[in-house]
């Protein structure tokens, strides 16, 4: 039956149907894991600068109870694994972490970053996942 010029041709056109679907399958998954990526990084952002924003009296008033009590509201999004904030000093002035394993005398983050650094928000990524760094008071 493969011999008939007529299954050849049905052979190829269908091997070149599966092969474009494969390739629109493969874009499409792509596109979508981007959008999800862009979404995730603007959830974030709008999270952290409204933490910011209720958290500012606490911070300029020393008050570790209320700024404890603003991070802890963060236990409501089940994709926000722990937050920081440090003081002018750069030194952690509360934390917040999901995980009750979570050492409390070592940063979260793995990256670095100084209080003269932290002029503007921004986001990075690293093998623990996404971050963003906010600042509370300019």
């Amino acid at each position: 039956m493969l011999n008939s010029i007529k299954a050849k041709m049905i052979l190829s056109m269908v091997m070149g149907i599966l092969v474009t679907i494969g390739v629109l399958s493969i874009i499409i998954i792509q596109q979508q894991q981007n959008a999800a990526k862009v979404q995730t990084e603007q959830s974030l952002i709008i999270l952290a600068d409204v933490v910011a924003d209720n958290i500012q009296a606490a911070l300029m008033f020393a008050d570790t109870g209320a700024a404890q009590h603003t991070l802890l509201a963060l236990k409501a999004r089940e994709d926000i694994e722990s937050a920081e904030l440090f003081d002018a000093t750069g030194s952690i002035f509360v934390r917040y972490s999901k995980s009750l394993d979570e050492a409390l005398d070592k940063p979260l983050g793995q990256e670095s970053i100084t209080v003269s650094q932290m002029t503007e928000q921004r986001i990075s990524y690293d093998q623990q996942g996404l971050h963003s760094y906010t600042p509370v008071m300019s």
